[in-house]
């Protein structure tokens, strides 16, 4: 837990709107999950934000699920309202927010490469395909994962190419070489570490987006932007999805320019 930004982000958010509530932090054990979402009623919560390993497994745990839910399996935001817990995926609507806002890029007709099958994959895999991406490729080192999560979204979306892969350096460089948008959902570039890709072999007309955003900028971005591609940390998907989910709690606009100034901030005192 110590790594999340998000309670510095709504904290700030709830200051200067002048909004009486504050975002605290919990490490809740995958046995404790039930337990802790039937308290948020009773304490009288607004809501709270899920993070792994619990986004596919609260769906048990909520009497309600937005549209999105259905159909990615995966909730990323819980909002209690009149005694109901009601589960919501938001990353949907941050992924594409950073996308637009941070590459100027737009799925219709693209192909993309997607790097790992967990909850944040679901988000990016509906996100690309309810937006009309022509193709989507799908690597995890567990290939059976990938292979249920492809299969699972191809019933949903039929008229989206989807394939699934086994991830090694030479599908991964394969793969990459063919699309127009790279996305890692891995965990792996928080502990400084890095899918490899030869990045001077990939078009440079592909963008590049690593939902890690601490640190900033991962060994992932940096490698692509020193081949000139384009490319983004996960800061903007944290920031847009944390707009959505305070929305949805509260009913006001996070202040989103403000909120990223004081983010970069926070980032850069924990680095230095």
């Amino acid at each position: 837990m110590e790594h999340t930004l998000s309670p510095a982000m709504h904290n700030f958010a709830f200051e200067r709107l002048g909004i009486p509530a504050i975002y605290l932090p919990f490490a809740v054990e995958p046995k404790h999950l039930e337990a802790a979402l039937g308290s948020l009623i009773p304490l009288g919560f607004l809501g709270v934000n899920l993070t792994l390993p619990h986004k596919e497994a609260a769906l048990k745990w909520v009497q309600t699920i937005s549209p999105e839910v259905e159909q990615i399996g995966a909730i990323n935001t819980v909002v209690v309202r009149q005694g109901e817990r009601m589960g919501y995926n938001t990353d949907v609507e941050g992924f594409l927010a950073s996308l637009q806002n941070d590459l100027g890029w737009k799925p219709k007709g693209k192909k993309a490469l997607v790097l790992g099958a967990g909850g944040a994959a679901r988000a990016v895999i509906y996100a690309l395909a309810e937006k009309r991406a022509q193709s989507i490729f799908v690597g995890n080192r567990t290939e059976v994962r990938a292979r249920h999560l492809v299969q699972e979204f191809r019933r949903h979306f039929p008229a989206v190419a989807m394939e699934w892969f086994a991830l090694s350096e030479e599908s991964i460089q394969s793969m990459a070489k063919q699309v127009d948008l790279i996305v890692q959902t891995t965990s792996i570039g928080m502990n400084g570490g890095s899918l490899k890709i030869s990045w001077r072999e990939i078009p440079k007309t592909t963008s590049v987006i690593d939902l890690v955003y601490r640190p900033l900028d991962t060994p992932f971005v940096k490698g692509a932007r020193s081949a000139g591609l384009q490319a983004t940390g996960g800061l903007g998907m944290l920031l847009y999805q944390g707009a959505a989910s305070f929305k949805l709690w509260t009913g006001r606009e996070m202040p989103i320019t403000t909120v990223h100034k004081r983010l970069l901030q926070e980032l850069s005192r924990s680095t230095s």
